[in-house]
């Protein structure tokens, strides 16, 4: 928060106090697409980021040239390529990297705007052109949700969910082949067999077998996209520490969970080493009784 809030603001005052900022040609600050669509885990790091998204903007409507560079993931260099472990579980995420000439090139276009076309006070459309000239978002590239669907896997993001993507969403949702079938129950949409198991289940507690097998298919197929192994090689005996679950990849998998119950697996759960599948559709199985 600090360096990019407060370093941000310094360096600001500081071309201000000089009046240094009337001869600026450019004022670039590096920000991360989770300013935009967050991060689990990293909330004081998606807020630095949305400040700078903001104070692009608030650059612009001063006519000032500035713009905040929402990047989303660079790989070759940087962090993470000293942390190979880190970028292959974004990759199995699906994310897009940009390479180190791609992010150069954004880096020059974002700085050659000329001063002739800032956008000055009182200018036709002065009241939104700031916001969009002022920020540049990257990492929303779905080539590799894309890669990844077309060999048989499919998971959420969370971007695609928020309704200032919906445009980017709807493409990629028409491009698709087959969508899953989802019956709605109670103000909630489930897979089918979900849907009718929970129906049927007599305990308003406890999830029958039929009720915990249809979640746990549900549950290999999320953990076998965020794996990109084949559900196969799942079974509802499986202990997700044999597949090397850790911190990121249970946050990863948790917010899975509960965009796709609304449950709240813990953390704790996901973590232990005697978790298989079948703990965790028992998990969602009592959570989902419970919402009924």
């Amino acid at each position: 928060m600090s360096q990019k809030v407060q370093g941000t603001w310094n360096l600001y005052k500081a071309l201000s106090t000089t009046g240094n900022t009337a001869d600026l040609d450019f004022l670039l600050l590096l920000s991360s697409m989770s300013g935009s669509v967050g991060t689990a885990t990293e909330s004081n790091y998606c807020a630095g980021n949305a400040f700078q998204d903001a104070f692009g903007a608030h650059l612009r409507s001063l006519g000032l040239p500035g713009v905040s560079l929402g990047l989303g993931m660079v790989s070759e260099v940087g962090f993470l390529h000293e942390r190979p472990d880190t970028e292959a579980i974004l990759l199995r995420k699906g994310l897009h990297p940009l390479t180190e000439e791609e992010f150069l090139q954004l880096v020059d276009g974002a700085i050659t705007t000329l001063k002739e076309d800032k956008c000055e006070i009182g200018d036709i459309g002065w009241g939104t052109r700031h916001y969009m000239e002022g920020h540049i978002l990257t990492g929303l590239e779905l080539h590799g949700f894309q890669k990844n669907r077309d060999m048989g896997f499919m998971r959420g993001m969370v971007g695609l969910e928020d309704p200032r993507f919906t445009y980017i969403a709807g493409a990629f949702a028409q491009a698709a082949e087959t969508d899953s079938e989802n019956v709605g129950t109670n103000g909630k949409s489930y897979p089918r067999a979900i849907a009718s198991a929970l129906a049927k289940n007599e305990s308003k507690l406890v999830p029958d077998e039929e009720l915990i097998g249809a979640i746990a298919t549900v549950v290999i197929a999320r953990i076998a996209t965020l794996l990109l192994v084949p559900p196969t090689q799942l079974q509802a005996s499986t202990h997700l520490a044999d597949f090397g679950m850790e911190s990121m990849l249970a946050a990863e998998f948790r917010a899975d969970m509960f965009r796709a119950f609304k449950v709240d697996v813990p953390f704790a759960v996901l973590m232990a080493k005697g978790t298989q599948m079948r703990t965790i559709a028992e998990a969602v199985g009592q959570g989902l009784l419970l919402q009924k």
